[in-house]
């Protein structure tokens, strides 16, 4: 869902489970947030409790390889083998080399089978299951310039002015060119303004 206006100065309270608030505020508007109730690197294959995958490679073929995933894809490099990528049980995200790129395990044989790289197993899985975890995404123009994640459910608030949630912006003449009014006190004092003058009416 997409919140605020251009000029707007976005903030975003986010929380995790029973964690303490967490704060981020945007330089960009308008902006997207995205709350997934699953880890950042997760595909839609993602699960806590595991999967197994058989697959061919080059050292194994017939499917002969295998391995119990919470997560996995395959991409086809330039040469027409499959690249192939999993999360390994215990884990939340892919293995990465020393530079971050994401470890590659294995080169697949040239070609896919019935349309698909590795064919799961969902009878066996990891020996324990996952802490579910959720994450959050912050998107301007389609571009991510904020993301984090933890343990599930995921909440989370946005404020597109100088404000703090039931406060409102007023500009001013001064310095830094706006205050904040509380909202309520403001709608009570409109109220009591409006209570008087009715009476001055009637009387």
């Amino acid at each position: 869902m997409v919140y605020c206006q251009s000029g707007d100065k976005p903030t975003v309270k986010y929380k995790f489970n029973n964690q303490k608030e967490r704060i981020y505020r945007s330089q960009f508007s308008p902006i997207e947030v995205i709350a997934k109730n699953l880890p950042l690197e997760a595909t839609s294959t993602y699960l806590n409790e595991g999967f197994l995958i058989n697959y061919r490679s080059v050292s194994c073929t017939n499917f002969n390889c295998a391995a119990i995933v919470h997560d996995w894809y395959a991409e086809t490099d330039r040469f027409g083998y499959g690249e192939l990528y999993y999360i390994p049980c215990g884990q939340t995200s892919y293995p990465k080399n020393a530079d971050g790129s994401r470890r590659l395990i294995a080169f697949l044989t040239v070609g896919k089978i019935n349309d698909q790289w590795a064919f799961p197993n969902y009878s066996i899985k990891c020996p324990s299951t996952n802490k579910q975890r959720c994450s959050i995404q912050i998107l301007h123009n389609g571009l991510i310039i904020f993301q984090d994640q933890g343990d599930c459910p995921v909440t989370f608030s946005v404020s597109c002015g100088n404000c703090p949630d039931g406060q409102e912006e007023h500009k001013t003449s001064t310095y830094p060119g706006y205050c904040c009014m509380d909202c309520a006190s403001l709608e009570a004092e409109i109220r009591t303004i409006t209570n008087t003058i009715r009476r001055l009416n009637r009387g």
